[in-house]
């Protein structure tokens, strides 16, 4: 008797013991997802608020822009459903929200929701006050918000600009309930008000979350279905008491036995979600939110400001064509590889962390920082050199690499942060490919940047780029056979004029390619209009190309202008094939079946590839003027050029020799076999009139490259 009543005991105490760690257990696990819905809104209102071009237009006071990017936001992103704009003044509030059918309409809650953020967020004389997180109810509705509020500068004669607010946020739905109770297990996870009948017995056994806005006032409960382990156990475990002593102590061992797996099991799921919170779960690295706790711990922040840390921030280049060639499988193999390669140049004690699509961090902690940090560069640079073997083919992926340290200025870990941030950029800027460090001059490169942006936008819209003409000549006759459009830019006589490289790097950064390129067509359209047997080449940027609207947008041009697509031929570089190789291999096809005519501009230059030529339908091969420069001096450039030609004429294409300077270089190349000549022996790129004043004559005589 006195062992049945000890088991007894000892089954009602596991019980016990069982569903208070289950209630612990479920407490937690409703704690750390409401926590991850917070993080997923702040991350997706993080990555719009502190992109540069967002903090551009805020100071520009851009509302259309803006409206339109939080609009286009709400549609892309799965983890809000609600954007708004706030702005005290004329133009109002604007909050948008998505409606239970997945349409997006404006809102008429957005006053009383930014009359309630105004008072909840701290006060700011801040460029960005950075992101506030909180939870409000609107209309019987409970939201989760990240919100951000900008202070525009003004100069000193310039009134101050009204604050905008920014606001990003996700309704707590029924399927959103739905989800949160699938990735922790619990069943019948609902939202209640703050008062209902039933309230007391949930919040005293422990299965209620309470919702609290930001002054503290309750807003709602999330309440869910409780398990009790223990009754089950204690269901399985009593047997009727004609049940012998020995076969409760067996089910005595069972019970804890169960109770052992069951606590075994919880802690496994705690324990995989919290690693899934903090790592990339395609490379198994740190995610950006580890890289952020790693900042912050007190060891780093310390060993910042005594000048030990130093970052470095990795972007790759040319994922999305990848993509696009060996579909989206083989480009998440390929991040991994990019991730072991890196895994496997860096140092044990770099922390290396997958913070977006294509961008990796580096975090190094070191008694040396500047030096250690350098030659990590160098390894990852040399880590890229090497292709990528991916479904049968090889790829060229290329990285743009900037770092820092605090060891000369011990600044402090968010400064580092943001250097890497700017180092990159410029190395994305000047695509160098060498990696780049911090230096102050960066500082002043950016804000030159920006100026220039802003010139070079209004010189498009007032069509202030001009063209100028370079002539292509046969080189048997001598006779011109098209010319090569160039563009100029002096913004002023005092200025002088801006290098083509420059402003055309600035306008590929900041979006204005498509633009730039557009202006110039149509000029180029014109003037062949006042001479109808004039056939010009242009040069193609590689984000034009890209665009799928390019071949359809020349089509448009040239039918406007009464121009016949065969006048005009599309040059193209290298490097384009080999970053973008099926786009490429389709815009080429739909170019040429338009009737447009396609050149490989400066081969011999970069990644000449006999392969790439014959897989892709070009018209004309351009040979570098690095050949022609040396063509006097070197028998092997001779040989080069001989053998270039003869790949040419193999695959039907027709050679124009560039950078032809002299008699000599221009009767070499005529025994060479080569087609045309350009080069200032025959002119320096003209405008229109010149043009017309020097060759005019030979209109009649004018005919096709290939005649």
């Amino acid at each position: 008797m006195l062992s049945l009543t000890g088991i007894t005991a000892l089954l009602l105490w596991s019980s016990y013991t069982l569903n208070v760690t289950r209630r612990a257990d479920e407490r937690r696990m409703i704690e750390q997802a409401v926590t991850g819905l917070q993080s997923r809104i702040e991350k997706t209102a993080r990555a719009f608020v502190y992109w540069p071009e967002t903090g551009r237009r805020l100071q520009d006071h851009d509302r259309d822009w803006l409206q339109d990017q939080l609009a286009s936001q709400l549609a892309s992103s799965y983890f809000i459903d609600l954007t708004g704009l706030g702005e005290e003044g004329e133009h109002g509030d604007t909050l948008w929200l998505v409606d239970p059918a997945g349409a997006i309409r404006e809102s008429l809650m957005g006053k009383e929701l930014f009359a309630t953020l105004r008072k909840t967020l701290p006060p700011t004389r801040q460029l960005m006050s950075g992101l506030h997180n909180s939870v409000i109810e609107l209309e019987g509705r409970i939201y989760f918000l990240s919100s951000a509020l900008f202070q525009p500068t003004a100069s000193n004669d310039e009134e101050e600009r009204p604050a905008m607010l920014l606001v990003f946020g996700r309704e707590l739905t029924p399927q959103v309930l739905a989800e949160i109770g699938s990735t922790t297990t619990l069943s019948g996870l609902t939202l209640h008000p703050p008062s209902f009948p039933g309230l007391e017995a949930a919040t005293t056994d422990g299965y209620a979350h309470s919702l609290r806005d930001a002054s503290g006032m309750l807003i709602g409960h999330l309440i869910w279905t409780p398990q009790y382990p223990g009754e089950i156990l204690l269901r399985q475990a009593l047997l009727p008491a004609s049940i012998v002593c020995i076969m409760l102590i067996g089910m005595c061992a069972v019970a804890l036995r169960l109770t052992r797996s069951n606590a075994v099991r919880l802690r496994e799921q705690e324990s995989r979600a919290t690693w899934l919170a903090h790592h990339d779960s395609l490379t198994k690295l740190p995610n950006r939110e580890n890289l952020l706790k790693a900042m912050g711990s007190p060891n780093v922040l310390a060993e910042c400001a005594a000048g030990h840390a130093a970052m470095m921030l990795i972007d790759i280049t040319g994922l999305r064509d990848i993509n696009n060639a060996v579909g989206q499988i083989g480009g998440n193999h390929l991040i991994r590889m990019v991730a072991e390669r890196l895994t496997r140049a860096l140092p044990p004690s770099a922390f290396l962390a997958r913070t977006g699509g294509d961008e990796f961090d580096v975090l190094l902690i070191s008694p040396n920082p500047e030096e250690e940090i350098r030659a990590c560069a160098e390894v990852i640079y040399e880590a890229f050199a090497t292709d990528y073997t991916l479904c049968g083919q090889d790829f060229q992926v290329r990285a743009s690499v900037g770092y820092a340290s605090s060891q000369r200025d011990f600044c402090s870990i968010a400064e580092l942060k943001r250097r890497c941030d700017l180092a990159v950029l410029e190395a994305k800027r000047t695509r160098s490919g060498v990696p780049l460090r911090y230096t102050p001059d960066l500082d002043s490169v950016l804000n030159n940047h920006r100026d220039l942006e802003v010139r070079l936008r209004q010189a498009i819209a007032d069509r202030q780029i001009n063209v100028v003409y370079q002539p292509i000549i046969c080189a048997r006759t001598r006779s011109l056979r098209r010319v090569e459009a160039l563009s100029r830019w002096t913004p002023s006589e005092a200025e002088g004029p801006i290098s083509p490289e420059v402003f055309i790097s600035v306008a590929e950064q900041a979006g204005l390619i498509i633009a730039l390129g557009q202006s110039i067509l149509e000029k180029i359209c014109r003037d062949m209009q006042i001479w109808p047997a004039l056939k010009v080449s242009i040069n193609a940027s590689p984000k034009e190309l890209a665009d799928p609207r390019y071949v359809a947008r020349l089509i448009r041009t040239c039918r406007d202008h009464h121009i016949a697509p065969s006048r005009i031929a599309i040059e193209l570089t290298e490097g384009v094939l080999v970053t973008q190789p099926e786009v490429s291999r389709m815009r080429l096809n739909a170019l040429r079946a338009a009737g447009f005519e396609v050149f490989l501009d400066d081969f011999g230059d970069g990644f000449s590839s006999i392969g790439y030529l014959r897989r892709l339908p070009f018209d004309t091969l351009k040979i570098d003027r690095s050949f022609t420069r040396d063509l006097t001096t070197s028998d092997e450039a001779r040989q080069l050029i001989v053998a270039i030609t003869a790949i040419a004429r193999a695959l039907h294409m027709k050679v124009v020799a560039e950078g032809v300077e002299t008699e000599e270089q221009a009767n070499l190349l005529f025994m060479a076999d080569i087609d045309h000549l350009q080069g200032y022996l025959f002119g320096a790129p003209m405008c229109f009139a010149d043009l017309i004043n020097r060759f005019g004559e030979q209109q009649e005589a004018f005919r096709p490259l290939r005649a």
